[in-house]
């Protein structure tokens, strides 16, 4: 039988002066009202909103898109959350990594459920939806891909490759495809048959780690922290392409499409937002106004729905939103 841990997370809510950025008018700064909360990952969750995890703080934020309001969730088990997403039942699902736990927030409610991860000190690393009803997710250190069933709240567990480490998901089809930066390749699960599959990246020492679908319905793009290169796999054929950055060691590390059908990444160390024709492959950069920020994840601006997935269209005439860890922002850019 799987244990519930259940709690009330106390809201706070606030509305923050934006900083303009001096090079680009297109971007704006959100501070956070809690100080280091330190915001890691950010996605787009099923009531419109933009939902983040504060891992040190022990916090889920929201910011409205609309109204800029930010809300943030705390409750009293320090547990760590770190990836999050939109899912079923109109809850923002998350991993609580200290608590080792799948765990849901009911956003109307600020009611928290966490439920624990068979394998001790799995890591995990990240989670999304998938067609099959489920919430997949990885888990780094066993090296095992898994599947929470948010109805029963039962888990299945899949072993993949001893030490390949999988990290990020991104969800296709019928396809759960995860980073195994120690494999050097992109994995997928099969939702219904549970049947896996393994996509080499060329380059050796890449380190991928972040996953997110391109705009066409039929790519997965990466990132290779460790050669700072992105690239994507070619969901139909299976062809994996490698694509160089022009500046070595950037720090990139996350991905995601934008609203015009090109895929963003934030980088590091230069402090900048990047921006790839998935056509042409031309790379663009936009500067991010506060110094030192450590953008972290990305994510843009999607439509509400009952049922959201991984691959639902951004917004046309929605923003890119990231997460500065070390700027404590959330940040909101309009693409030109």
């Amino acid at each position: 039988m799987t244990s519930v841990v259940a709690f009330v997370a106390a809201g706070l809510t606030g509305v923050f002066a934006p900083t303009f950025a001096n090079a680009d008018p297109h971007m704006v700064e959100y501070p956070l009202p809690t100080p280091m909360s330190a915001p890691v990952d950010i996605k787009a969750g099923g009531d419109g909103g933009i939902w983040f995890s504060e891992t040190p703080a022990n916090r889920l934020g929201r910011i409205d898109p609309v109204t800029k309001e930010i809300r943030e969730y705390a409750w009293p088990q320090p547990c760590g959350p770190y990836p999050v997403t939109g899912g079923p039942q109109g809850k923002i699902w998350f991993a609580a990594l200290s608590c080792n736990s799948i765990g849901s927030l009911d956003p109307a409610t600020g009611h928290v459920d966490l439920f624990p991860v068979p394998s001790p000190l799995a890591f995990l690393a990240d989670i999304k939806p998938a067609p099959d009803g489920g919430l997949w997710f990885t888990e780094s250190v066993p090296s095992k891909i898994a599947r929470f069933d948010p109805v029963t709240h039962g888990f299945q567990e899949f072993n993949v490759d001893l030490l390949s480490v999988p990290q990020d998901i991104a969800v296709v089809g019928s396809g759960v495809y995860y980073a195994e930066p120690v494999g050097n390749r992109i994995g997928r699960i099969d939702v219904f048959t549970h049947q896996i599959t393994n996509y080499q990246i060329s380059s050796t020492f890449s380190n991928v780690v972040d996953l997110d679908p391109g705009a066409d319905g039929h790519s997965v793009w990466f990132t290779e922290a460790g050669l700072s290169r992105v690239g994507y796999l070619d969901t139909d054929t299976g062809v994996v392409v490698d694509i160089p950055l022009p500046f070595p060691l950037t720090g990139v590390t996350t991905i995601a499409a934008g609203p015009d059908g090109a895929m963003y990444f934030p980088e590091f160390y230069p402090n900048r937002i990047g921006r790839i024709d998935p056509v042409t492959h031309a790379i663009t950069y936009s500067p991010i106004p506060t110094p030192l920020s450590l953008p972290i994840d990305i994510g843009c601006t999607k439509a509400p729905t009952a049922n959201p997935m991984h691959t639902d269209p951004c917004l046309k005439d929605g923003s890119l939103w990231f997460a500065e860890s070390l700027g404590n922002k959330i940040a909101e850019y309009k693409p030109s």
